[in-house]
């Protein structure tokens, strides 16, 4: 009986060796499964994506937490996948400290646990892609790395006793639940005020957008062009405004520069001043774009924004985070006059039409100069410059 027990015993372990090498040594992690990943005995450090970096932060199913690993031909190797926005873990062969990016295309990644004796990161995981030699004996093979003073994700060495690039990797339901939408406030809504969305700025900008259309539907064309990307991630463009009619329509053109394949170009509008953006159009992943818009025919008159998204993070709502750039344009709504293509304001008795100071419609006093774009209060007069 007992020489039976072993003999049943042998072939169950035979069994198992023989399944887990039948899938060219992809033994762990499974394929179709979904894992979270994080700093062996830290709870604190579950990898997450957001915009196009890896980040870490305690465990919380409303950041992209969730990971899938996609067997490769060679042992060990996966393409790591993020389950809901569907990008790529990219190389950690770059920089020293340099912040873990996602994208698009898949890139190769070893994953091999640990196994020196007396190392304080043994039977975890280190994550580390193909695109280098890969040697956990000593430094100058760069893996993921837990980067505690900054919750970023970096590129740093897998030496075998470096424990901030030693990984435990969890089996868990994918029960991701996107934020909640921000609620505005009807006192917000009143003022228009606007959200600024966070992002990281990347490549890809403006070099050119233009508005344009007959003369009684665009009070005032607009001609933006720019040599050079804005300083940071979001621009405000106040020297440039837009003019247009309720009811008619424009034609929106405009050129971006360094549009890789993973950017989209989006353009929305606040029709009602209440500061959300309630209509957009997509140009995808067009360079040069160029589209009719419509104006609704109860658009509220005054001032509004257009807003223009260029961006690689696949977030499409305009006040989400964005990776390359932002740029809010003034919109303003006008009542046509055909003939002369200027709305005349109601003077009050006491206002002397002497008085030729230039007034912003908020109410601030600008100075009248060749270079003045907009739409302004002169001498009592409405008058688009």
């Amino acid at each position: 009986m007992i020489k039976k027990n072993l003999i049943v015993a042998g072939f169950m372990t035979f069994a198992c060796v023989t399944t887990a090498l039948a899938d060219g040594g992809h033994i762990f992690p499974v394929e179709g499964k979904t894992y979270l990943i994080h700093r062996f005995n830290n709870e604190n450090s579950y990898i997450y994506e957001s915009g196009t970096s890896l980040f870490a932060s305690p465990k919380t199913n409303t950041q992209r937490q969730y990971w899938q690993f996609i067997p490769t031909e060679k042992e060990n190797c996966y393409y790591i996948q993020n389950v809901t926005s569907k990008k790529y873990i990219q190389s950690t062969c770059t920089a020293e400290n340099a912040q873990i990016k996602v994208g698009a295309t898949p890139v190769e990644i070893e994953v091999k646990v640990n196994n020196t004796n007396g190392a304080a990161p043994k039977g975890y995981y280190y994550i580390c892609s193909t695109d280098q030699t890969i040697d956990t004996s000593k430094d100058g093979s760069l893996g993921l790395n837990y980067q505690e003073s900054t919750g970023k994700v970096v590129a740093y060495h897998i030496r075998f006793n470096r424990g901030n690039s030693y990984w435990d990797i969890v089996e868990s339901k994918y029960d991701y639940e996107a934020p909640a939408p921000i609620e505005r406030s009807e006192y917000s809504k009143r003022l228009g005020v606007y959200i600024l969305p966070c992002g990281e700025q990347g490549d890809a900008y403006l070099k050119s957008l233009t508005v344009s259309g007959e003369k009684t539907a665009v009070l005032h064309p607009m001609n933006y062009t720019s040599a050079a990307k804005p300083s940071g991630y979001y621009a405000m463009v106040r020297k440039d405004s837009i003019g247009v009619v309720p009811g008619t329509t424009f034609v929106l053109n405009y050129e971006a520069a360094n549009l890789g394949k993973d950017y989209t170009v989006t353009a929305y509008f606040d029709w009602n001043h209440d500061g959300i953006f309630e209509t957009a159009h997509s140009f995808m992943n067009e360079a040069n774009g160029q589209a009719e818009i419509s104006v609704p025919a109860d658009a509220a008159l005054g001032k509004g924004r257009m807003r223009v998204r260029i961006n690689d993070n696949g977030m499409d709502e305009a006040d989400e985070d964005v990776h390359g750039q932002t740029y809010d344009f003034q919109l303003f709504t006008l009542k046509s006059n055909i003939s002369t293509g200027v709305s005349q304001a109601t003077l009050h008795p006491q206002v002397k039409q002497t008085n030729k100071q230039t007034y912003a419609v908020d109410g601030r006093r600008v100075k009248n100069n060749k270079h003045l774009k907009g739409v302004f209060i002169q001498g009592g007069v409405k008058v688009v410059k």
